[in-house]
């Protein structure tokens, strides 16, 4: 959909612009996802400073809201991003991830906080407001 917003009931984004969009459904829970940079050292850092979106590093790993898919538009074509995990953001505040790496309750809240936060800011940024 070209620049067109499709609701949604699960809290992913579906307008195709890695953007986070608000859930729906009360009860629905956003995925945040833990990505793979794919790529020798040099080439994933120059990947991580391309990247537009929020994220955060986590030792070889990238967490985000976004989708691989959409992260590796950003990133030079020489650049795979993979999805290692994909956890229901009320479980990652928790603590709790299966199959990744993830980091404790109290820092999966700090680690949350900046894209969170981003996503806030530029929303409020499109509708004209200042921060």
């Amino acid at each position: 959909m070209a620049g067109g917003h499709e609701k949604s009931t699960e809290g992913r984004d579906t307008t195709g612009n890695g953007r986070l969009e608000l859930a729906t459904d009360p009860g629905a829970s956003a995925r945040i996802n833990f990505l793979e940079i794919v790529a020798t050292a040099e080439e994933a850092d120059k990947a991580l400073k391309a990247l537009t979106l929020p994220f955060r590093p986590f030792y070889r790993l990238v967490i985000s809201f976004a989708h691989s898919d959409r992260l590796h538009l950003d990133c030079p074509p020489t650049v795979a991003v993979k999805l290692r995990a994909s956890v229901p953001f009320d479980d990652f505040l928790r603590g709790l991830a299966e199959g990744v790496t993830a980091p404790r309750r109290d820092d999966a809240r700090n680690i949350a906080t900046h894209p969170l936060r981003a996503h806030v800011e530029e929303h409020l940024q499109a509708k004209g407001l200042k921060i």
